[in-house]
């Protein structure tokens, strides 16, 4: 993972984007700076009275409002000073118990004072999978972090990025946060388990076959002079790229992942460049192992498939042969 590394101050969690919210977010029922008596009473007119001051002043929030559970993010807003800080509190209620939980999130901060993981910016999301809730507060365009808390607020894990929606699995894949300003974005992909809240990084690979094969791809479509003009990688290691369908099999312990690579950011002739491979990781061992097909090599050893087949103990089988490393 990226982590991504600044000092927290007021200005920022001012200024943060307003996205969309995801749909197991509710919209954003007032305006920010106003205080929280008034979301309480709008989101959850019935509950009992929380544990805490309805009078403060909130700001950069959001809110989770389901059949079981009603959860709000929020910062304190300080009207004389017009500012923003830490810490990050969130509320939760329990609906079927009618009990509210709270919890307070402040940024430790290393040997020189500043913070250690910068994960304190605007509330973008709150999302409730399997047995967890996932805070997601929002950095930059392309940088997120995610607090793992538990059914009664505990917080379990700080993640960098964002779980990635697909099949129902007991694991989650992660996307990592990446470079929001620079010329390319190559993926960044862990599992995390959070039964055990594990994180297992599997892109990028130190040892990634694929990289030479696409390499070769690329080589007649770089203009070198244009790569050291424009500081851009040029290289396969360097190519952005976004996974088109993956699946976790918990029952064989394996992953399965198609990522599509892309020529952006390494000139005029490279921009049209395009290429899947497909990723297969066995988790079953000791030691992470991995394979990389292109997909027609793929359909040679397998035939039709997908990427739930290709976690199945008789894919398997096959793809880890010694004879499939030719790939």
């Amino acid at each position: 993972m990226l982590p991504v590394r600044f000092a927290i101050i007021a200005t920022l969690l001012s200024v943060m984007f307003a996205l969309p919210a995801a749909s197991e977010t509710s919209p954003r029922p007032l305006r920010q700076g106003h205080v929280l008596a008034d979301l309480l009473k709008q989101e959850v007119p019935k509950a009992p009275v929380p544990p805490v001051e309805l009078q403060t002043i909130i700001s950069d929030y959001e809110t989770l409002n389901d059949q079981s559970y009603f959860m709000v993010g929020f910062y304190t807003f300080h009207p004389d000073t017009e500012s923003i800080l830490p810490p990050l509190r969130v509320l939760l209620l329990d609906k079927q118990s009618e009990t509210w939980r709270h919890l307070e999130i402040q940024d430790k901060l290393d040997a020189n004072g500043v913070p250690e993981n910068g994960c304190l910016g605007t509330v973008f999301r709150i999302k409730s999978i399997g047995e967890k809730f996932f805070l997601e507060t929002h950095m930059t365009p392309s940088a997120s972090c995610q607090f793992v808390l538990s059914r009664s607020l505990k917080l379990e894990h700080i993640l960098f990025g964002w779980p990635m929606d697909g099949p129902p699995s007991g694991r989650i894949l992660i996307g990592g946060n990446t470079a929001h300003f620079a010329k390319t974005h190559p993926p960044s992909l862990s599992l995390y388990d959070p039964a055990t809240a594990t994180e297992t990084s599997l892109l990028p690979l130190a040892d990634d076959s694929s990289m030479k094969w696409l390499d070769d791809g690329l080589n007649d479509l770089i203009d070198q002079s244009w790569c050291a003009e424009n500081n851009s990688p040029c290289e396969a290691s360097g190519l952005s790229g976004a996974p088109q369908a993956f699946f976790v099999n918990d029952k064989s312990n394996a992953v399965a992942i198609d990522i599509q690579y892309i020529g952006e950011g390494m000139g005029l002739r490279a921009e049209n460049f395009k290429a899947d491979v497909i990723y297969v990781f066995d988790l079953s061992g000791n030691t992470l192992q991995h394979r990389e097909f292109k997909p027609v090599v793929v359909q040679k050893i397998i035939g039709n498939y997908d990427m739930e087949k290709l976690t199945q103990p008789s894919s398997l089988r096959r793809l880890f042969t010694p004879n499939s490393a030719l790939r």
